[in-house]
């Protein structure tokens, strides 16, 4: 009598349903590292503006206590980075507006950005 060998039992590797179920696990881990990752980075984003946002309250505060009239730019160090706090004032008709944004150092658009429009100190006559 002949035997026959077990070809299909004797083949190594993964079955079809083993392969799928690692896939699976593997793009498991990967969605939940990359949503942890997401929501890092929105947290940075988050605390850069509220940080912008008291920065921007402090120097308008500043402005309606002290009343400055000239606009400045000036660069300030919080948090171990650098911001850079610009403050423009527009004064016609007896109107002052002062307008106040705050930027990421290397950013181009401000972060926050704050007007207020109030009677000026010493209208032109």
């Amino acid at each position: 009598m002949i035997r026959k060998k077990n070809i299909i039992a004797a083949e190594d590797g993964f079955t079809l349903v083993e392969s799928i179920v690692a896939m699976a696990i593997v793009v498991g881990v990967l969605i939940g590292t990359l949503m942890i990752m997401g929501r890092m980075a929105a947290s940075t984003k988050t605390r850069d503006r509220l940080i912008a946002f008291s920065m921007a309250v402090e120097e308008m505060e500043n402005q309606i206590a002290f009343r400055k009239q000239c606009s400045e730019k000036r660069r300030i160090q919080w948090d171990h980075r650098f911001w850079d706090v610009e403050r423009s004032i527009v004064s016609s008709m007896g109107l002052m507006e002062i307008e106040v944004k705050v930027y990421k150092q290397g950013n181009e658009r401000p972060l926050v950005k704050f007007t207020r429009l109030m009677r000026d100190y010493e209208p032109k006559k």
